[in-house]
């Protein structure tokens, strides 16, 4: 018997890629402090495939469980 598994991932719209979350580089104090506040409400997501980026929002994020 075949077990199905389904997970739920972000799905590139361009070429069908995993979007994989990555964290933006912050290089002065300044960005440090403005991405502590706003890291928590986005995602940055970027497909491995062909670069496509994608910003999300918590409520919208689908990452595998």
């Amino acid at each position: 018997m075949t077990k199905s598994t389904s997970s739920l991932v972000a799905t590139c719209p361009d070429c069908g890629g995993i979007l994989q979350p990555v964290a933006l580089e912050r290089l002065t104090s300044s960005e440090v402090a403005l991405g502590d506040a706003t890291q928590a409400l986005t995602l940055h997501l970027q497909c491995l495939l062909c670069g496509y980026e994608e910003d999300r929002t918590d409520d919208e994020a689908v990452l595998p469980a």
